[in-house]
Formats: structure tokens, C-alpha cells, sequence
């Protein structure tokens, strides 16, 4: 083979294994809105890659043997970039249509409509590639494996480039464009010093428009807000480094998501909390804790929490992981805001942290549905007591179910707390058979929670209550068991509640309105 269609053939394979790579990772993104960004999305994802690839490196044996590999490789990459080119606009209905099916299937479902017909074509191209290299027997075990690596490489640099560079400055959209790109810009290549026929002519204007239609595509930018109807706007929308940021407004409402998940509620004239979750928080650490001055809260989102706790006094600090979120918080919810924000995950925020530090810590980081597992262990909750003055409180909020068997993990939880500290309780913030917010309260003494009083938030009509919570939860259950860093199986134990969760968004948000 000529020293030009060798390197040809060796960025064709560095780009093909960047393509697979930046598609795998960018599942999570784009099915985060309906189906979070779970253990079984993941599974989903991963799965569906390697089945689409084995499948792809079959078909691409026997085709390689079947016709010149050359060309069949570089219509294979056209198509693939075409296919790429189209995942932005079949998302939604693919989304919406699978979700039907639940969470499980329909994730797995969605990844696969999604993902698998290009990633079947990426995997015909190794076979296609080494065919189209090897001159001889002599040259065999030296030209594939070179041919292997250069694969890899490329997946190692679109792996990097999409987590550190891509999504954060570029967007989901513009990734996915970029990655079409990719594949059809070597097939151009080739189709240009293909012989003058009617294939060459068909497949170079294929490449062409290809080319084309995403550097184009590339320019669109979305003018905020989008009214799309039943009175929903759209803000505010970026890709973070965690996670799809999103401010919605509805009436005076305002709502910040993070990959389709509903993390903060404001009502923007009033500024109270619209759910009851952050009221409650609020009443059960000052109740518990009524003289506490230095507080830190885990897990920023709007802020509201923050705020809430600086009006009441307290000098707060704030631990929020995505800058993204941090920036939103700022400008939408909580504006200037007198206290100091550290951008950094909160157990490695501890963990640098002087002991006793803190009056009371408040842990409310979610990733999206559910906190993060390193963040419900017992060597977690050694660090938080660590942290806390003597008589200090800590206070954590987790969604979940408060009776029966789906209340498995609101028990583990209250059994992980109750390992490290002496005195733990949780409040229902709902008194329902579903999935609620859960708050607990803990400390190194015992306390006694007066009645709460004068703690107001707003129902989703916007008319404005005073008191909550539902009831105390037994956390009692021979069920329950320790989180350590070894064993935390969160990811199985929410899924009930997870699963709610989404159904309740589905149903409170038009397709749109998480999708847009």
C-alpha cells in the first residue's frame, strides 16, 4: 500500500475509535433527561456498544472478504457519519416512545435505537481497515497491530477530549456534530482521489452535504427564553461538567434541573422554597440546633437552603461540585449571595477540613436522583462527625420511601448514621405510601425536636402553608444494614423510589421542557 492511503487509513482508524468512544460517553447525556444518569444506563450503554461492535467487526470480516475493502470501508464511514448526524433529531421521539416501557427496558431500549446502527458500521471498520493494509502474510502481525493502537489512541483522545473539553464548552448537540465530522472528513478524503465514476461522484456529494450540514448546524445557537406553551420558558441552559443544567420558568415559578431531574423550586416574588423539602430542613436544623452559627451545607443546587440559612443568622459555607451549578445558583435564584461557595466534591471538602469546624452540616448533593453513594457511608459519616463541634448537627436529605419494603434504604441509611453517631431521627416530609423526602437528624447527644413552627413554603398552586412534615419513620427494620465504601448498593436499593421520581417529572413537565 502507498505511503498516502496508509496514513489515510491510519486517521480513518484514530477517528472511527474517537467516534465510538464520544458516542459511548455521550449516551449518558442524552438520556439523562428521561432516564437519569443510573448504574443502568450506564450498564445500558456499555452493553449496547459492545454488542453494536461485535456485531459490526463480524459483518466486517465477512465484507472484507467478499470486495474491495477500500471502498466498502469509506461508504461504511459516510454512513456512520450520517447516522451520527441524525441522533440530535430522532432523541425525542425515541425518548418519549421508549419510556413507555420503563425505566429498565426502555433505557436499554433507548440506547439502543439510539446508539447501536452507527456504532454496528464503526465496527466494520478495524476488519475493513486491516484487510485494506495488509500486502502479505509478512506483514500481517505488524500492520494490524499498529492499526489496533492508532484505534485505540483515537478512543483514548475522544474519551479525554469529550469529558475534559467538549461537553462543558461545546455542548451535547455540537459534540455529536463534531463527531459526524469526523468520520465523514477521511471518507472525503478518500472519494477525492477515488477514479473519476458515478459511485465517486455520489459518495463525494454524500461527504460534502455531510460536512456541510454540520458546520452549519454547528452555528445554530438557541435564543433563550423558548416558550413552547402551557406556560413553560426556558431560562437558562449549559452543559456542565456533571451534568445538563437547565432554568425553567412557570408563571413566577422558577425551576433549576440538572439532567432532567428537578433539584431546586422558587417561587420568584416571595422567594420561598415551592416544595416542602428545603422548609423542612430548615425548621428540623434550627430546631434541633436553634444556636447554630457556622453552617455547612453539601450540595449547593439554587441555593435556596443557603440563603435560607444566612437570613436566619448563620455564617454558611456552601460545597458544590459542578461550577455550572454554582454560576446558575448565582444568577437565577440566589443572586450575589453573602457566602462563600468551594467548588469541589463535599467528602474530599471534609476530609482537608479541621476537626470540629462546623455547628451543623447539611448534606443535600444529589447526583441526580439520589445522593452520591461515597456520600452515604459510614466513613463518610466519620468524617462529617469528625467535623462537627461537640453537640454539633447534622442534617441529611434523601428521597425515598418511608414504609414497607421500598423503605429498605431510608432504614440503611438510618442504620449507617446510627453507627457513627448516638442519636438519629427522620421525618417524612409527605405522609404518603410513596416516595417522599426524607430528612434526618443526628448528633453526638441526644435531642429533643420541639414542635415546628412558622416554617412556610408554597404548594404548586402557589397558595402558602405553614407546618409540615408528615410523620417520624421507623428506622427499625431487621433489613437494614451499614454503607461502607466496600458495600453501598444504592443504585438497587432506589430504584423504586428513583423510578417514582421520574414518573412524577414525566407527568409535571411536557416532553420539551427536559428534551429542548
Amino acid at each position: 500500500m502507498k505511503k498516502g492511503r496508509l496514513l489515510l487509513l491510519s486517521v480513518t482508524v484514530a477517528c472511527s475509535g474517537a467516534s465510538v468512544l464520544v458516542l459511548e460517553i455521550l449516551g449518558s447525556r442524552l438520556m439523562a433527561p428521561v432516564y437519569g444518569t443510573t448504574l443502568y444506563v450506564w450498564s445500558s450503554l456499555i452493553a449496547v456498544t459492545m454488542f453494536a461492535l461485535s456485531l459490526g467487526y463480524a459483518a466486517g470480516g465477512r465484507l472484507a472478504d467478499r470486495c474491495p475493502p477500500l471502498p466498502a470501508l469509506y461508504r461504511i464511514l459516510a454512513a456512520a457519519g450520517w447516522l451520527v448526524l441524525f441522533i440530535p433529531l430522532l432523541r425525542v421521539p425515541l425518548l418519549t416512545g421508549t419510556v413507555k416501557l420503563g425505566l429498565g427496558a426502555g433505557g436499554l431500549a433507548a440506547a439502543f435505537l439510539l446508539l447501536a446502527p452507527s456504532l454496528v458500521l464503526l465496527g466494520c471498520v478495524a476488519p475493513l481497515a486491516a484487510k485494506a493494509a495488509v500486502a502479505g502474510l509478512g506483514e500481517l502481525g505488524g500492520r494490524v497491530g499498529g492499526l489496533y493502537a492508532l484505534s485505540t489512541i483515537g478512543s483514548l483522545a475522544g474519551a479525554l477530549a469529550t469529558g475534559f473539553l467538549l461537553i462543558p464548552f461545546a455542548g451535547v448537540t455540537r459534540v455529536l456534530l463534531f463527531a459526524a465530522f469526523l468520520l465523514f472528513l477521511p471518507a472525503f478524503v478518500f472519494w477525492m482521489g477515488a477514479p473519476r465514476t458515478a459511485e465517486r461522484r455520489f459518495w463525494r456529494a454524500l461527504t460534502v452535504f455531510g460536512m456541510l450540514a454540520c458546520l452549519l448546524w454547528s452555528l445554530h445557537r438557541t435564543s433563550y427564553p423558548v416558550a413552547r406553551g402551557g406556560g413553560f420558558s426556558i431560562l437558562h441552559k449549559t452543559d456542565g461538567p456533571y451534568g445538563e443544567i437547565k432554568v425553567v420558568q412557570y408563571s413566577s415559578v422558577r425551576l433549576l434541573l440538572i439532567d432532567g431531574t428537578l433539584q431546586t423550586a422558587l417561587e420568584v416574588r416571595s422567594h420561598l422554597p415551592l416544595f416542602p423539602y428545603a422548609a423542612a430542613v430548615e425548621g428540623l436544623l434550627y430546631a434541633a440546633h436553634p444556636g447554630a452559627r457556622d453552617v455547612l451545607l453539601v450540595g449547593l443546587g439554587g441555593g435556596i437552603l443557603a440563603e435560607a440559612f444566612r437570613l436566619e443568622g448563620s455564617r454558611v459555607t456552601a460545597v458544590e461540585i459542578d461550577p455550572a451549578v454554582a454560576a446558575a445558583a448565582r444568577r437565577f435564584f440566589t443572586g450575589p449571595g453573602d457566602f462563600p461557595v468551594a467548588l469541589e466534591d463535599g467528602r474530599t471538602f471534609l476530609a482537608r477540613t479541621s476537626p470540629a469546624s462546623w455547628d451543623a452540616i447539611v448534606l443535600d448533593a444529589y447526583a441526580g436522583e439520589a445522593p452520591p453513594p461515597h456520600l452515604l457511608t459510614r466513613e463518610f459519616y466519620s468524617l462529617v462527625r469528625r467535623s462537627l463541634r461537640p453537640g454539633g448537627t447534622g442534617v441529611a436529605n434523601l428521597i425515598s420511601f418511608s414504609r414497607g419494603p421500598e423503605a429498605r434504604l431510608a432504614r440503611c441509611l438510618g442504620r449507617t448514621i446510627g453507627a457513627v453517631f448516638p442519636w438519629v431521627e427522620a421525618y417524612a416530609v409527605e405522609d404518603t405510601d410513596g416516595a417522599t423526602n426524607i430528612i434526618f437528624v443526628f448528633s453526638d447527644n441526644p435531642r429533643t425536636i420541639r414542635r415546628l413552627a412558622n416554617v412556610k413554603f408554597l404548594t404548586v398552586n402557589e397558595q402558602q402553608v405553614t407546618g409540615l412534615l408528615g410523620r417520624k419513620v421507623d428506622l427499625s427494620g431487621p433489613d437494614g444494614f451499614v454503607f461502607t465504601d466496600e458495600f453501598c448498593p444504592t443504585e438497587r436499593l432506589s430504584l423504586a423510589a428513583r423510578a417514582a421520581m421520574r414518573r412524577h417529572l414525566l407527568q409535571l413537565f411536557k416532553p420539551w421542557v427536559l428534551l429542548e
